[in-house]
């Protein structure tokens, strides 16, 4: 090949290539154009999507705010929403117990059918190791239909039905709150709306949007708590408790008490708390325990707690097997621990006169006064 043609391909080769690196430059150049601006939109389109989510959220907070502030008139409203939600569920699945499994699903429909009394629309669960009732209520929503709206309705219907857990609450395990309103004092139902406003508090986490196979409706779930041990149940509890210890002599320890009894508090003391075994009795859990020595004096109840304490953890705490009991953190690592002997009127636990004497000898106001008491049942 002469020089000349040589040349002549080589500038050929060279410009095919500057050709390709140029139109490859601009396709580069373009595709980084077009990176850029896909990437601007899912930046855009996600903000869009937080202030739009952060808009729901706010608009869900705000009516849950205004369903409580208003409760007394919501109330009557939750009625109606209640009955209709159970017809329009019940009818979905044909019967009751068949809308109920639907529902609920597993463990917690096999509870709402032995207990009978809830619908396929609601659950409550009333948890004295927890101090807290729950209610979940679920209703159903059409495609196209506000979300938010059916959030509200659940929420009240739950609500609702926390307001009867309230009312079923046997504080002394005598009168139900109902039936001291009833019977004895109107104005307690006053102290109720204000626990159901003050306490109850929406569970985010348990809030569930599921579809119903086979047709265009979807099942919303929303699930509230209330504590027992907040003010206001202290509030509403108190006067009842109160009135029924009115006469019943207080415990002291008697002047000739036993040495070995001194002795032992002096060896195993201080103590961080009291723990009560009364699984050998037959004691169902309630709002406000008496305990008394076989002589019936008052050893500890509403009015020797003090009220502070009350407000922070109710007056005693409740657990089924006695290990979590010493681990509880309310009596400490070193609890005194004494044996339930029987029940009587329904709270009312009594001790041994020599274990009431060893409770006055090892308390020194650091644990009774303090609300430091934990009943371990079946």
């Amino acid at each position: 090949m002469k020089p000349n043609q040589n040349r002549a391909r080589i500038f050929r080769i060279a410009g095919i290539l500057a050709l390709l690196l140029f139109s490859g430059g601009i396709q580069s150049a373009r595709t980084g154009d077009e990176v850029k601006a896909w990437q601007e939109n899912q930046k855009k389109a996600v903000e869009e999507y937080r202030a739009q989510n952060q808009k729901t959220v706010s608009d869900w907070d705000a009516q849950r705010r205004q369903i409580v502030d208003n409760w007394k008139a919501e109330k009557e409203q939750a009625v109606r929403e209640y009955r209709e939600e159970q017809d329009k569920i019940v009818r979905l699945w044909k019967d009751e117990e068949t809308a109920i499994l639907k529902v609920w699903k597993e463990k917690q429909a096999s509870d709402v059918l032995a207990w009978r009394k809830y619908g396929a629309n609601f659950r409550t669960t009333t948890d004295f190791e927890s101090g807290e009732m729950i209610a979940s209520a679920a209703v159903l929503v059409k495609k196209g239909e506000d979300l938010e709206q059916a959030k509200a309705k659940a929420y009240r219907i739950a609500l609702l039905k926390v307001n009867d857990q309230v009312m079923d609450l046997k504080p002394t395990n005598k009168e139900s709150i109902a039936e001291v309103i009833q019977k004895k004092d109107p104005q307690l139902s006053v102290q109720v709306e204000k626990l159901i406003s003050k306490n109850t508090v929406p569970e985010p986490k348990k809030e569930v949007v599921e579809p119903v196979p086979g047709t265009d409706q979807s099942l919303v779930q929303v699930t509230v708590k209330t504590s027992m041990t907040q003010e206001g149940m202290k509030d509403l509890i108190a006067p009842v408790a109160k009135a029924e210890a009115a006469g019943t002599p207080k415990f002291t320890v008697v002047e000739n008490v036993n040495q070995a009894l001194r002795d032992k508090v002096k060896q195993e003391g201080p103590y961080s708390g009291l723990l009560v075994n009364a699984q050998s009795i037959k004691l169902t859990p309630c709002l406000a325990p008496e305990l008394v020595s076989e002589d019936g004096k008052r050893i500890y109840g509403m009015g020797i707690a003090d009220d502070k304490y009350v407000c922070q953890t109710g007056l005693v705490g409740w657990t089924k097997t006695l290990k979590p009991a010493r681990a509880n953190v309310r009596i400490g690592e070193n609890p005194l621990r004494v044996a339930a002997r029987q029940v009587k009127e329904g709270n009312r636990i009594v001790i041994s006169n020599d274990e009431a004497n060893l409770i006055g000898l090892a308390d020194g106001g650091s644990i009774l006064a303090k609300g430091r008491v934990v009943i371990a049942v079946e």
